[in-house]
């Protein structure tokens, strides 16, 4: 049900749960057949070097990360989880560092020196780097005050995300990981879900989604592969300086949570599965463009 011809939080955690099993969204993308890529290639056996999908499942059921599959990498996942949430109940900031760089190596967002890893050590020797981390997760758990990750004694990018998400603690206030990935692909549906069901009006703003561009330097015509921008909408790259992008960054995570825990209640899986799915969905958005 529209709500004054806008689509609202609702009417999407609505449309996204249809899609994990309608076969009327179809998705597909080229995967290049180098690097990490021809690995994937090579294991999830894709034709024509093609990831091919139509319905959220099936991209759930196709995901590759760190040449693991999905349940490889969920038990990979939990044993990070523990580790991370043991050390912070225990105030041990040296293991919690510790397990932070082994969740950066985990997913491909391992540097020798940046802002992230220069914030850790801060954190260490003021004493409050689990602290720190529990503070976070329950501002991002009860959207709360996201000005302190900007102004304050807080961070958040596709790095911190990670171990944010690792330390929230079961199916019911679960925090996903939110990258460029992940934004990419939510803000696909909304894109789509706007035009199948007649949005008159447009969509909420808060439903305007961040997403993060490739690494590298992979485009098309000008344009990234993850860009998920139509004519009537228009959402912000995450990675794009400005003022409010860790503060914006939080809040976009708190309300994908939101969203992905409701749906995966409806669905009875966890919101890990439903973050896979769009993680994969969310490659490379073009597809919808292209054909429509």
């Amino acid at each position: 049900m529209k709500d004054n011809g806008k689509m609202s939080r609702d009417n999407f955690v609505e449309h996204l749960t249809d899609a994990w099993e309608n076969t009327e969204f179809k998705h597909f993308y080229p995967v290049p057949n180098k690097g990490k890529s021809a690995t994937w290639i090579k294991v999830m056996r894709l034709n024509n070097n093609q990831f091919r999908v139509n319905c959220l499942k099936k991209a759930f059921e196709g995901y590759f990360w760190d040449r693991k599959n999905f349940m490889e990498n969920d038990a990979k996942l939990k044993e990070l989880s523990e580790k991370l949430i043991d050390s912070l109940s225990g105030n041990d900031h040296l293991t919690a560092n510790k397990v932070c760089k082994s969740i950066f190596k985990w997913g491909g967002v391992e540097r020798r020196r940046t802002k992230t890893t220069q914030w850790l050590e801060c954190q260490i020797e003021k004493g409050k780097l689990t602290n720190s981390l529990q503070d976070m997760v329950k501002l991002i758990q009860r959207n709360e005050d996201f000005s302190l990750f900007e102004s304050g004694p807080y961070i958040m990018n596709s790095s911190v995300t990670k171990v944010i998400s690792l330390a929230s603690e079961s199916d019911h206030d679960q925090l996903i990981i939110y990258d460029g990935r992940v934004g990419a692909a939510l803000a696909d549906f909304v894109v789509r879900f706007e035009k199948k069901y007649d949005y008159s009006t447009g969509v909420e703003d808060e439903l305007l989604f961040m997403w993060g561009q490739t690494q590298g330097k992979r485009t098309v015509n000008g344009k990234n592969p993850r860009d998920p921008r139509s004519d009537n909408l228009n959402f912000k790259n995450m990675f794009i300086n400005s003022k409010y992008r860790n503060a914006n960054h939080a809040r976009n995570m708190a309300l994908a949570s939101d969203i992905c825990r409701a749906v995966a209640h409806n669905l009875k899986i966890s919101p890990r599965k439903l973050e896979a799915a769009l993680f994969m969905w969310g490659y490379d958005v073009r597809s919808y463009r292209q054909s429509g």
